[in-house]
Parts: structure tokens; sequence; C-alpha cells
């Protein structure tokens, strides 16, 4: 993909640059929460939190999370 920035898959695809970006930092960076849904995920989220990238926590629970990300470096919010 020459421009990734329309695609449905953009956060797949970016997903190396978020994860290095991660394992760069020292603190745990890209904060998630937890989503009862795939659709529309940023409105039907039930406030469980936890990062993502290298420093993930593994006991956060299974599921789906949303995670807000910048368009640019650095990534995380």
């Amino acid at each position: 993909f020459k421009d990734y920035k329309d695609c449905s898959m953009c956060s797949h695809i970016a997903s190396w640059r978020y994860y290095a970006e991660s394992v760069r930092s020292t603190v745990p960076i890209f904060e998630a929460e937890r989503c009862h849904t795939k659709i529309l995920m940023r409105f039907f989220c039930n406030g469980d939190k936890t990062s993502m990238g290298f420093h993930a926590n593994e006991n956060a629970k299974n599921g789906d999370y949303y995670v807000e990300t910048n368009d640019s470096p650095p990534y995380s919010k």
C-alpha cells in the first residue's frame, strides 16, 4: 500500500511502528480500553483500561480493545 491512510486496515499495517515505539518507551504507553463489541468500538467501551505493546499487562482481560493513536510519531496519545 503506497498510501494506507484511507484503508480499513491502517492500524494493522502500521502496528509494527506502534510496537517499536512501545519498545523504545521506558513506561507503559498506548492506553487501550476494553470494548463490548467490534462495531463502533469507540462508543461501546466499559472502562477497563490497559497498556498495549511491549509493556502490555499480561493479566488484562481478554477481549477487544480500542486505542487511539496520533497520525504521526509519537503515535501514542
